[in-house]
């Protein structure tokens, strides 16, 4: 499997994964839900997500080595922050601009590292 194709699936993966949330917060975000639709929402929207997320992520867990994979794992929360900035109109702030690259920035030197 390609380097990107690889980044690609892996990048698809993590997004499944943090859908769950993403969902979750979306149906909040309208005050009118009741407690049986939120939870309807939040256990179909995390089998769905989560199957989603196991079946391309162990598929593309064959192609990399234990470091590389425990390392990108790591990038979800701002797979996820992204996710909230676009789907759900979160603001983007200077914290969480210094929080990702210094987490995209930790993956990228582990794996830069790993590859020498």
């Amino acid at each position: 499997m390609s380097s990107l194709r690889l980044s690609a699936c892996t990048a698809l993966a993590m997004l499944a994964f943090s859908s769950n949330s993403l969902l979750c917060r979306l149906a909040l975000k309208q005050t009118a839900i009741d407690a049986a639709s939120f939870t309807t929402v939040h256990i179909l929207s995390g089998a769905l997500a989560s199957a989603l997320g196991y079946v391309i992520w162990y598929r593309v867990l064959r192609e990399m080595s234990a470091i590389t994979a425990s390392t990108v794992q790591l990038s979800a929360p701002v797979i996820a922050a992204v996710g909230g900035i676009i789907l759900l109109d979160e603001a983007l702030s200077v914290n969480l601009l210094i929080a990702s690259a210094l987490i995209l920035g930790g993956i990228a030197l582990v794996l830069r590292k790993n590859k020498t």
